[in-house]
C-alpha cells in the first residue's frame, strides 16, 4: 500500500494492488460540516476476479458494515445521514 495526496485534517489516499484488485484507490476525505466533520470514503477499484459485479457489491457491503460498526461507537446525531453509492466506471467515463 502507498499513501499519497496527504493533507492533514483534510484527506489522504491509499493505493495498492493485490489478489482481489488489480487497482485499488481509497480516498479518505474529511470535510467541515456544521459543528462536526463529514467523513467520506471514496473507493475506486478494478476487480481481479472473474465476477466483477459480485465483487463490487460485496465491497460496497463491506464498507456499509464497517461504517455501521464505527457509527455505533460515536455519539448519535439525529441530523446525520448515511449514504452508500455504487457507481460503475466505463471506458468512456472512467471517473
Amino acid at each position: 500500500m502507498e499513501l499519497e495526496d496527504i493533507r492533514p485534517r483534510a484527506r489522504f489516499t491509499d493505493r495498492s494492488s493485490n489478489t482481489l484488485f488489480h487497482e485499488w484507490r481509497h480516498d479518505h476525505i474529511f470535510e467541515k460540516a456544521g459543528d462536526g466533520t463529514r467523513y467520506v470514503d471514496a473507493v475506486t477499484f478494478t476487480p481481479a476476479l472473474t465476477a466483477p459485479k459480485l465483487q463490487a457489491v460485496l465491497t460496497e457491503r463491506f464498507f456499509v458494515r464497517r461504517h455501521k460498526a464505527a457509527a455505533a461507537l460515536l455519539t448519535p446525531d439525529s441530523r446525520t445521514i448515511g449514504v452508500s453509492v455504487l457507481r460503475v466506471a466505463t471506458d468512456e467515463d472512467p471517473a
